[in-house]
């Protein structure tokens, strides 16, 4: 009897291990996009809001220099600068930008989308500021660009964020690619 009790404790506890280790292969995978922050959707034009703050992008433009400051020479790029005109205000409470970027085809283009005019503090409620970044991407990228806005905050989990369609078809990028502008001055905006 013992060794019925021995034999089926040893089977008992591989079919355990076994059934452990097909749990552990089920186990739920976390992927990035479901800690991402809550997206609101819009197209160029109109007004976005989310329950923090509103953006709306007024006009895109293209440049293929930017003027240099004090006799400096131009800037110079491979690809295009996209120059976003944009207003923005909170909601409930000061807002303050953060996370400015355009997204196209896949890419994020990140490391200069920065405020180039107008103050980037604080948006109060009610009261629209306006403001205007620029971004440095290949030419080819300029289709479908979207413009994403979210807030400044340590947690990114359902954080605010807009998502704003510039509208830019193949046809419309090809139209401002083929006459950017020269020697963009950007404090002149």
């Amino acid at each position: 009897m013992t060794v019925v009790k021995r034999l089926a404790a040893l089977v008992t506890g591989v079919v355990l291990l076994c059934l452990a280790m097909w749990l552990n292969d089920l186990k739920p995978h976390v992927d990035a996009h479901d800690m991402d922050p809550i997206r609101s959707h819009g197209t160029i034009g109109t007004a976005v809001a989310n329950r923090v703050f509103s953006v709306r992008v007024d006009r895109v433009e293209v440049a293929g220099s930017l003027a240099g400051d004090l006799g400096a020479k131009d800037v110079t790029t491979a690809g295009v600068f996209v120059i976003v005109h944009l207003a923005a205000m909170g909601e409930l409470k000061p807002y303050a930008m953060s996370q400015v970027r355009l997204e196209s085809g896949g890419d994020t283009f990140t490391g200069n989308g920065h405020v180039i005019a107008g103050d980037p503090g604080s948006f109060d409620p009610l009261i629209w500021r306006k403001v205007v970044v620029s971004f440095e991407i290949p030419k080819d990228r300029l289709a479908d660009a979207h413009l994403v806005v979210g807030e400044a905050g340590l947690l990114t989990q359902l954080s605010a964020e807009t998502d704003i369609d510039l509208a830019l078809t193949s046809v419309k990028s090809a139209g401002l690619l083929a006459h950017p502008v020269e020697h963009y001055d950007l404090r002149a905006g």
